[in-house]
């Protein structure tokens, strides 16, 4: 790895919070300022890729090409290498533009719900996109305070 890459990754704040945003016809939408990494002038380039939860999520491409290099190492079942090859097939490259927008193919984000409004919300190692209805549902459903494990938690 070159001195720049290792920089790189360490300098690298973990994704947090959650961000409104809104999203133009064309797919567009600006992603927050603090989640844009730029190197020498030059902003990172990012993928999405679905989510498991009616959702998708976006990975710089350096931590995505982590990602699913172990997923596809671990895939030795046939079923496993079916769902990598549809992750694949669902998975497309993102370059801000010089506003700091992306553009994710609209039938991915309508396929979640999206159509004028995304909830970007940071997971350290990279974002989900959520309808906030969707979001606001599987919360209700999905997550109980428990107070054993909010302490190990913040331990």
């Amino acid at each position: 790895m070159s001195d720049s890459t290792d920089n790189k990754s360490r300098d690298r704040r973990a994704f947090s919070g959650s961000y409104e945003r809104a999203v133009d016809p064309k797919g567009r939408f600006n992603l927050p300022f603090r989640f844009r990494h730029e190197v020498e002038n030059q902003p990172d380039d990012y993928i999405v890729t679905l989510g498991a939860d009616e959702n998708l999520l976006i990975y710089t491409a350096e931590i995505w090409s982590q990602v699913f290099r172990a997923a596809k190492d671990g895939a030795v079942t046939e079923q496993a290498q079916a769902l990598i090859r549809h992750i694949s097939a669902n998975t497309f490259d993102l370059t801000p533009d010089s506003q700091g927008r992306v553009m994710v193919p609209v039938d991915m984000l309508r396929s979640i719900g999206v159509e004028k409004r995304v909830l970007v919300v940071g997971m350290e190692d990279h974002l989900e996109l959520w309808d906030t209805d969707v979001l606001t549902a599987h919360q209700a459903k999905n997550v109980h305070v428990d107070k054993d494990i909010l302490r190990k938690f913040f331990s």
